[in-house]
């Protein structure tokens, strides 16, 4: 039987709370030794219940080694799975228990990112929160405790005494309050309490749910994030259909000037020194890089190999180098990206790696000349200025692009080795798999140097 297949019963809804309760009525009776006693007890009800640092406790299990329902209260930031498909960022404070996709919030601030699959919902005493794919923010203000029932059956005494903000960054939500509902897109925002629903904005009470310096950034980096995000999907639309523009007629120039004995025309990323120079000349980079590893795409399958005449024996070691290169990539980048957000590393896993590229350039553009970076790197990769010995020097786009421009090549070197130089490069630039091919550009380089901005920063993936 395989592992996924094993079904485990559950306890009955009430199980652990009739434990506890027989637990808290003997507790008079305990001698010096009941605390061992207690102990044994809480721990052969956990089932092998693992405290991770900050969380007070949590119950469950899954075939995948996730928490399929548990409840947790944390002392500091904490980042826990809610089950297969969805992870939840705990700030201080925060107070969450959940089943499967259903999440009962009785307190805090809880970044929330769930993968699609299915409803998921958010009870609070103030509203329920429902989604199908998305990033949100719930920030809880309450007076007095608010338990589990109360936030599960919707008392009013509850939801007269407790309010909330929730913040979408992607996808839609949908936040209702008795026969109220808003739905939210990204940007957007909304306030749900005992008079019902409004969007943030609509009521002349500001809806910021505190005074706190730490919340108050909290709230302008996560603007800073929905811009980002507009500005990244804006550049990659019209990049996308610009590149599709320029291979066709790339594609049909090509086809025009070989004949039938030349062989098909090569890849625009597969790029020798002479072509570097070319590119330097217009201050123009390129790279093609493997998608990311969390893509679904991003292995090599039997059949993307078959289109390009490749053997099926060489899926191995062709995915192990996709890997590699994907996680070098990534490990990179990520530092960039929590620094720009302020040290915040988690939201820079949340976001991903297309997310924090844009992030970092963004960033980068108030205190770097990224222009003048651009052109560096093009001309180090034409063999025009020699690598600096110090990666730093570049700056923080020339790191980026220096990193991701070389990648191809370090990837096609690492698969000849494996598979021999003519399959490798077949694979690497060919029409099949999974790849992100970007260009950027700040056109020829002029005797005095102006404040051009950095263009072309998105990434498409195919």
């Amino acid at each position: 039987m395989k592992r996924d297949e094993w079904s485990v019963d559950e306890p009955k809804d009430d199980f652990a709370d009739r434990v506890m309760a027989r637990i808290d009525e003997g507790a008079s009776e305990e001698t010096a030794a009941a605390p061992v006693r207690r102990a044994r007890l809480v721990a052969g009800v956990a089932g092998g219940l693992a405290l991770a640092a900050g969380v007070a406790f949590a119950i469950g299990w899954h075939g995948g080694g996730a928490l399929d329902q548990g409840e947790a209260m944390v002392a500091a930031r904490t980042q826990i799975a809610l089950g297969t498909r969805a992870v939840a960022v705990l700030e201080r404070g925060a107070h969450v228990t959940w089943k499967g996709d259903d999440v009962e919030q009785a307190a805090g601030d809880v970044f929330y990112r769930v993968e699609p699959g299915g409803a998921f919902r958010v009870h609070t005493a103030a509203g329920d929160v429902a989604v199908l794919g998305t990033c949100f923010r719930v920030q809880m203000e309450t007076e007095g405790p608010v338990n589990g029932r109360d936030v599960k059956a919707g008392v009013v005494g509850a939801a007269m005494t407790a309010a909330a903000l929730v913040s979408a960054y992607e996808g839609k939500v949908a936040v209702s309050h008795a026969r109220d509902t808003v739905t939210l897109t990204a940007g957007e925002s909304a306030r749900t309490d005992g008079s019902g629903v409004r969007r943030a904005g609509t009521d002349p009470v500001n809806v910021t749910t505190s005074n706190d310096p730490l919340a108050a950034a909290n709230e302008n980096l996560a603007d800073q994030v929905r811009d980002y995000k507009r500005q990244l999907e804006a550049i990659e639309a019209q990049k996308g259909t610009t590149e599709r523009q320029l291979a066709d007629a790339q594609k049909k120039l090509a086809l025009a000037d070989h004949d039938a004995q030349s062989g098909p025309p090569k890849n625009q990323f597969d790029l020798t020194q002479d072509d570097w120079k070319q590119l330097a000349a217009n201050g123009e980079v390129r790279s093609r890089t493997p998608c990311p590893a969390s893509d679904e795409n991003a292995l090599a399958t039997p059949q993307n190999l078959a289109a390009e005449g490749l053997p099926e024996s060489e899926i191995q070691p062709i995915n192990a180098a996709l890997q590699q290169s994907s996680q070098k990539i990534w490990d990179m980048l990520r530092p960039l990206c929590a620094k720009a957000l302020g040290g915040n590393a988690s939201i820079a896993d949340v976001l991903g790696q297309a997310t924090c590229q844009s992030v970092v350039f963004e960033a980068a553009k108030k205190t770097e000349d990224t222009t003048e970076e651009m052109r560096e790197v093009a001309e180090i990769r034409a063999g025009e200025r020699p690598m600096p010995t110090d990666m730093a020097s570049l700056g923080v786009v020339g790191q980026v692009l220096y990193t991701m421009s070389g990648e191809s090549k370090t990837l096609e070197q690492q698969l000849a080795q494996a598979i021999g130089p003519d399959d490798a490069r077949a694979f690497v630039y060919g029409d099949r798999g999974c790849w992100w091919s970007s260009n950027w550009s700040t056109g020829p380089r002029k005797p005095a140097p102006g404040t051009q901005a950095v263009t072309g920063t998105g990434t498409t993936g195919r």
